[in-house]
Formats: structure tokens, C-alpha cells, sequence
């Protein structure tokens, strides 16, 4: 008996329906940003740090997401239906569910408001009966919880780029598309993809936006970092000001 593994294959149509135009935009816009490097790559490397390596063939229904989210409840697996893009938070709960909100008595109302100047919407207003859609946990003591409370640090980055395409490059600026009024941010660079990643200090943003650091090769990747407890709302991704740093 051979030990011999035979050849990973993987099928798929040769040909289909056209598709629509707004999908072939992604193709154009968004697919680059999301295409592993070609040729061979540590998958490692695209997310620094990550414990494991998930490799899915398709997505189909999205069905083994969903399972891998089951038995990872530590993981908040999140879609952005506005930006179209994929993250994850870690967050010790038992599942998540679309709650409803209590209505308030009058006693909460008293217990809130001591004093009836300070309420801050009439008592006719719908407010005060719940029934308001948000996002419900429950954590791993069994109890129901809300999210709220201060912002936790959240981390963006990029996977392989190229500044200068076809040649190597010299980043010299980042900036945050990002609703922050602080971030820091490292650039991670290398000539091959075999290549350990050289990675710089931390550079801090200025009050114009812009994150200045310097960092030189063929492939880069682009980290900015949003400190826990700072204000903001949404994330985009980066933006990379690069110059042509020749050959070596």
C-alpha cells in the first residue's frame, strides 16, 4: 500500500451565464484586493499571528461557515453589507441572536430620571414601550447581555501589495480610511514571498491624516491599528503613498 496522497483537484464550470454587470464590477474593483498572491505563498501571511489556516474551496450557501462559526464561539464571524467586506472579533459568548428591547415601567423611568425635567423624550413616545431591534448575546455564565461601553482596539490589514507594480518600491505614507482621530500604523515588507517580512516602528498619525513611515521592497502589507476606547464608527481600509525604489 502506497502512502502517496493523490492529487488535490477541485471542479468548477467551464462555462456559464454572464454575469450581471454590478458583479463584474467586483471582479474589476474588488477581487484584487482579495486574490491570494500568485505562485507559492505562506497562507501565514496574510494574517500574522492567526493560529490556524482555514482553506475553503467555494462558498456556496455559506453552510461550513456557518458550522466553523458553531464550534469556534469565541469567534464573531462579520459581514459589512455597506463595505462588502469580511472581519472577525473574538469575544468569549454562547450564541448571539436579533433581540428586542424591554419596555421601561414607571419605576425605571423614576430610577433614571429622579428628576422630570430631565427626561429626554416625551412619554407618549414609542421609545419608552421596547420592541427596538439589537444585537443580543448571551455570554458564557447564561445571562443576556447587550454590547456597548468603550470601543475595544480593532486592527486593520492589507494582504501582499505591490507600491510600484512590477518593481520594487518604497512606501513613504499611509492613511487610515477610518472616521479616527488616532491610529498607528507599521508597514511590513519583503522581496519574496519566501522572505521573513522586515516590519517598521510604530508610527502614529499627524493631524492631517497622514501616517509617515518609511519601508522598502517588492511586497508589502499594511497594518494600522485603532487604539481601544477611541471614538469612531467605520473603517474603510488604507490608502498607500509609494515611490519607485528601483532594483536591488
Amino acid at each position: 500500500m502506497s502512502d502517496a496522497h493523490p492529487p488535490l483537484r477541485s471542479y468548477g464550470r467551464l462555462k456559464t451565464r454572464t454575469i450581471k454587470p454590478r458583479q463584474a464590477a467586483l471582479m474589476e474593483t474588488l477581487l484584487p484586493g482579495l486574490r491570494p498572491p500568485l505562485g507559492p505563498f505562506d497562507p501565514r501571511s496574510l494574517k500574522p499571528g492567526a493560529a490556524e489556516v482555514w482553506l475553503e474551496i467555494g462558498f456556496g450557501g455559506g453552510e461550513h461557515m456557518a458550522a466553523q462559526a458553531g464550534l469556534h464561539p469565541d469567534t464573531l464571524i462579520i459581514y459589512n453589507w455597506a463595505s462588502q467586506q469580511w472581519s472577525y472579533a473574538k469575544m468569549d459568548h454562547e450564541m448571539l441572536y436579533p433581540g428586542l428591547s424591554e419596555g421601561w415601567t414607571l419605576e425605571q423611568v423614576g430610577a433614571a430620571y429622579p428628576n422630570i425635567e430631565n427626561v429626554p423624550v416625551s412619554f407618549d413616545s414609542r421609545i419608552w414601550t421596547g420592541g427596538s431591534g439589537y444585537l443580543a448575546a448571551f455570554n458564557t455564565g447564561h445571562n443576556l447581555c447587550s454590547f456597548g461601553g468603550a470601543t475595544l482596539a480593532a486592527v486593520m490589514q492589507t494582504a501582499d501589495f505591490e507600491g510600484v507594480p512590477g518593481r520594487r518600491s518604497l512606501v513613504v505614507n499611509m492613511r487610515s480610511l477610518c472616521d479616527t482621530a488616532a491610529a498607528n500604523a507599521v508597514c511590513r515588507s519583503r522581496e519574496r514571498f519566501a522572505d521573513a517580512v522586515t516590519v517598521t516602528d510604530a508610527a502614529a498619525m499627524q493631524g492631517n491624516g497622514d501616517i509617515p513611515l518609511l519601508s522598502s521592497g517588492r511586497f508589502h502589507q499594511a497594518q494600522i491599528t485603532i487604539p481601544a476606547g477611541t471614538s469612531w464608527t467605520f473603517a474603510n481600509g488604507v490608502d498607500v503613498d509609494a515611490l519607485d525604489d528601483g532594483d536591488l
